[in-house]
């Protein structure tokens, strides 16, 4: 796509359970194309509110491909994540976040769009290190 089209910037998903497009994030930054990251809470999964047993409203996309045995996956791989790096619920979606940002690739981070509500975080400042061993972990974790 980007060797094929004039393009100013694209928008992928990407965030902590979704990193398949981390390769392809450096290439268009290369390329002087702008990424704007969509979903960096995982449709809300990475916030830590939603359990095993949600069931999301009739009008909700979700529900068309977060049934209970895919809340449940990506649910226990949210724990064993915490569990691995001691971090408490309440700070995933902190986490979350700080890992996007973390990428010096991403120009743009679109937070709260999916609900119109903006996430409120502490100090821009306070995101900019992610552990390299979480690195490792997701890229192992997330390889497709």
């Amino acid at each position: 796509i980007i060797s094929n089209y004039r393009l100013d910037v694209i928008e992928v998903t990407y965030n902590l359970f979704d990193v398949r497009f981390d390769n392809f994030i450096k290439k268009c930054f290369d390329k002087k194309i702008g990424i704007i990251i969509k979903s960096p809470l995982n449709q809300g999964l990475l916030t830590g509110k939603y359990d095993d047993n949600t069931i999301f409203d009739i009008n909700d996309v979700r529900k068309n491909y977060l049934d209970k045995a895919e809340l449940t996956f990506r649910n226990q791989w949210i724990e064993k994540y915490l569990n691995l790096f001691s971090i408490k619920r309440n700070q995933l979606r902190e986490n979350a976040i700080q890992f996007v940002i973390s990428n010096p690739f991403i120009s743009t981070v679109a937070l709260g769009c999916n609900n119109g509500s903006p996430i409120p975080c502490s100090s821009i400042d306070t995101f900019l290190y992610f552990f390299k061993s979480q690195i490792i972990f997701l890229n192992k974790e997330n390889s497709i």
